[in-house]
């Protein structure tokens, strides 16, 4: 039997300088990112090597959003690219990146762009 086990991330913040308004760039703004990764195994998952380990999830996730990029797909697709080269046992991925109170005149909410990748 195979069993499919996900390891998740949610409502990880981060303070960044994302977008493409000049404001966005010199403010700042608040980024929630939400991750889910899957790995696939024929045993029962007993040690820290036969899965993920969302530290180094997290790690990536943070080295990649204190990098400033104009569009939010451009930064889900590097977050992507540096998981899936990081760890070869994915075999599905989910990233979403949310912008707090984007610059479009929103008093409340967030815009949010989401990638999906299934191997």
């Amino acid at each position: 039997m195979k069993e499919i086990l996900t390891i998740s991330l949610n409502k990880i913040k981060f303070w960044g300088f994302h977008g493409v308004f000049p404001e966005e760039k010199i403010l700042g703004n608040w980024f929630t990112v939400n991750l889910d990764v899957s790995v696939k195994s024929d045993v029962i998952i007993g040690t820290l090597q036969q899965t993920i380990d969302y530290s180094s999830l997290y790690a990536i996730l943070k080295e990649e959003m204190s990098r400033p990029t104009d569009l939010l797909e451009v930064l889900v697709e590097k977050i992507k690219e540096k998981i899936l080269s990081s760890f070869s046992n994915i075999t599905c991925l989910r990233i979403e990146i949310h912008k707090q109170k984007p610059a479009i005149g929103l008093l409340d909410g967030n815009s949010f762009v989401e990638l999906k990748v299934e191997l």
